[in-house]
């Protein structure tokens, strides 16, 4: 029962915040890469922050790249905010890639023990919001563990 109840909040939450990739494909004027941009966006999860960096790209090749590169990806809130103040398409591309920073300098060990932290918290608030039967908030609450799970 409790594995049913997950499955609907997760399936609720996915359809709530996902984006389409396709905002992305509809901003380009060359067919060219309007075509290719289809093609790499088509049947792909995207968060809402990665579709308006993406969106905002002039250069049509970095367009597609920025789109391949936020297909199927969870950042946290707030995480991409960095790339879209960057005036560079290059960069921009780089940021969301890499989950909101521009280079992998991350120590891999401490990371993992933030990233669990951060679940722990947030799995706490999650049981009680299950407990107090609020749905909309339990159901964010497994986005944010997503978005953790999924950051870079």
């Amino acid at each position: 029962m409790k594995t049913f109840i997950a499955s609907i909040i997760l399936l609720i939450s996915a359809q709530v915040f996902a984006a389409s990739g396709f905002e992305i494909c509809q901003t380009e004027t060359n067919s060219h890469y309007k075509n290719e941009c289809a093609k790499e966006v088509r049947g792909k999860y995207f968060s809402q922050e990665a579709v308006n960096v993406c969106k905002r790209i002039n250069n049509s090749h970095y367009k597609v790249k920025c789109a391949k590169g936020a297909a199927d990806k969870e950042y946290d809130r707030g995480e991409l905010q960095v790339c879209g103040s960057n005036s560079n398409d290059h960069y921009k591309v780089k940021c969301v890639t890499n989950g909101g920073y521009l280079y992998q300098e991350r120590n891999s060990c401490e990371y993992a023990e933030l990233k669990l932290n951060r679940i722990e918290l947030i799995a706490v608030k999650l049981q009680n919001d299950i407990r107090n039967f609020n749905v909309l908030k339990a159901a964010e609450r497994v986005v944010d563990i997503l978005d953790v799970i999924y950051s870079y």
